[in-house]
């Protein structure tokens, strides 16, 4: 659960919708790897401490330790993702990554949270979020809670009859729904020459620009648009270096992953102002 609620900069969880199972987050080769989680939350039993450890290398040399194991990774080989036969997988020489395909495909596990979900809104008269723990057999309902919702962020059309040149930005890749009105500014840095900024210094001095333009325009009637995975704590060229206090004022915070060769800077699924 930390994993999934407390988003780390340098990890990725498994993203599915126990209402449509089919549909897919990452649906190419690059992405499935890419983006498949790489480190686990362990505790140590000899120092009665928690740690996190490398995946891949866990499951080198206990993989075949764990119950149900099948199910949780695929077996990528020769550019391709497989699941894994009735042999089993080799662990010492397979290349496994964890996708939860069996899971989702072979177990009733989706369609048993799916059924918990609707029980509990049906019950609760809200759509909730819950939290839960498994030992592949027994499911156990740990924490139950509505989810918050916006009249701002319900679902909105959008109209077809807009020309061309009234469209500032549109995107066919997108993570929020909803109408944003009264908007009065754009602020949008450009990611191209973000990128070509010469040292850091000129990198922060962006963040500067953007945190004195959240005390000067009007509060919730601008937007901020920039490059890469805004707030985070890593290597500032891959986003604009800004706490939430510089930016708190905006009525919408939109990423763009830019492209640069074989390299796309990754955005987020949720915040990483905490």
């Amino acid at each position: 659960g930390t994993r999934a609620v407390d988003r780390v900069s340098d990890d990725y969880p498994i993203m599915v919708a126990p209402g449509q199972p089919g549909l897919r987050v990452n649906v190419t080769l690059d992405e499935m790897v890419r983006y498949s989680p790489k480190k686990v939350d362990v505790i140590d039993l000899e120092t009665c401490e928690f740690d996190t450890i490398d995946l891949a290398e866990l499951l080198r040399h206990h993989g075949d330790d764990y119950q149900g194991i099948n199910d949780i990774v695929s077996i990528l080989s020769e550019g391709h993702i497989r699941q894994p036969g009735g042999l089993g997988i080799d662990f010492e020489h397979e290349k496994v990554i964890p996708t939860f395909e069996g899971l989702n495909t072979r177990t009733p596990f989706l369609k048993q949270i799916h059924l918990i979900l609707k029980m509990l809104e049906a019950a609760l008269e809200t759509p909730v979020d819950i939290e839960f723990a498994s030992n592949g057999k027994d499911f156990y309902l740990l924490q139950c809670r509505a989810q918050s919702h916006n009249h701002d962020y319900l679902p909105a059309e959008i109209p077809r009859d807009i020309s061309e040149n009234r469209i500032i930005f549109s995107a066919n890749r997108f993570i929020s729904n909803g109408t944003v009105s009264n908007i009065s500014h754009l602020v949008y840095v450009d990611p191209q020459s973000y990128s070509a900024l010469p040292d850091r210094d000129a990198l922060l001095k962006v963040g500067d620009a953007v945190s004195k333009l959240n005390q000067i325009l009007p509060k919730r009637k601008f937007v901020l648009m920039g490059p890469g995975r805004w707030g985070s704590r890593g290597d500032i060229k891959l986003g604009v270096s800004v706490t939430y206090s510089d930016i708190n004022n905006t009525a919408m915070l939109i990423e763009i992953a830019r492209q640069k060769g074989n390299y796309t800077p990754d955005v987020s699924f949720g915040t990483h102002f905490f």
